[in-house]
C-alpha cells in the first residue's frame, strides 16, 4: 500500500512539473561583448603614473531564459596600458560570472534587466621602468559581486543589440597585489573593483515548443 501511494505520488509530482514546465517561455540568449572597463589603482605601483587605467574588452555570453527569469554566465578579457617617460604599466584582466537577473518589461522584443552576478576578478599589471629596464610582475586575484543594468532590442529574426553598465565590487575593498617575481605578497593594495560600459550583440533561440 504504501508502495502504491508512493507511487502516484511521484506520478502526480511529474505531471505537475510537467504542466507548470509547458507554461513557460523558454528561450537562449547567446552574445558577443565589446566594452571599456576603468580601474583606480590609488598605489599607482609606486609610480609617477595616474592611478586610473582604461581598458579595451571583450569576450562572450549566454543567458537561460524562464519567462522573464534570466540565468547565464559571461566572461571578458580587458587590456590596458598607462605611459610616461619613466614608467609604463599594461594592466589585463579576465572577469568571469555567473549571473541572475529579470526583464522588467513585458514587451518581448525590448528588455530591461536589472541583473546580480557573482564574479571571479583575475588582475594582472607588469610595470616596467624605463631607466633601469627592469620589470615588476603583479596579481591580484578576487571574487566580488556584480550588479548591472542592460538594455536590449530584438528584431524580428531574433537578433539584437543592447548596452549594458554596471560595476564589479570585490568582497575585499583592499587587497594585496602578489609580487610574481618573489612569489609573496607586496606592500601595495588596491581596490580591484571597476565599472564598465559594453556593447552587446547576438541571437535569442525560441526553446519552447510551438503548439501545432
Amino acid at each position: 500500500m504504501m508502495k502504491h501511494k508512493i507511487f502516484y505520488t511521484i506520478f502526480l509530482f511529474l505531471i505537475f512539473t510537467f504542466s507548470i514546465s509547458a507554461q513557460v517561455q523558454k528561450s537562449l540568449k547567446l552574445y558577443a561583448i565589446v566594452g571599456g572597463q576603468v580601474n583606480k589603482f590609488n598605489s599607482q605601483f609606486n609610480t609617477n603614473l595616474p592611478s586610473q587605467i582604461t581598458s579595451f574588452s571583450l569576450g562572450a555570453g549566454s543567458g537561460y531564459y524562464f519567462n522573464r527569469l534570466n540565468i547565464g554566465t559571461e566572461f571578458y578579457f580587458s587590456n590596458g596600458t598607462n605611459s610616461n617617460s619613466n614608467f609604463k604599466v599594461d594592466y589585463s584582466g579576465m572577469n568571469t560570472s555567473l549571473f541572475i537577473g529579470y526583464n522588467i518589461l513585458k514587451n518581448r522584443k525590448l528588455l530591461l534587466e536589472p541583473a546580480l552576478g557573482f564574479s571571479f576578478l583575475n588582475n594582472k599589471s607588469i610595470i616596467s621602468n624605463k631607466t633601469s629596464f627592469q620589470n615588476q610582475y603583479y596579481s591580484n586575484n578576487q571574487l566580488g559581486l556584480t550588479p548591472s543594468l542592460s538594455i536590449s532590442k530584438i528584431n524580428s529574426s531574433g537578433i539584437f543589440y543592447g548596452l549594458k553598465v554596471g560595476y564589479n565590487f570585490s568582497f575585499n575593498a583592499n587587497s594585496y597585489w602578489k609580487d610574481e617575481n618573489v612569489e609573496a605578497n607586496s606592500m601595495l593594495n588596491d581596490n580591484v573593483g571597476s565599472f564598465f560600459i559594453q556593447f552587446t550583440t547576438g541571437s535569442f533561440l525560441n526553446l519552447s515548443k510551438k503548439k501545432s
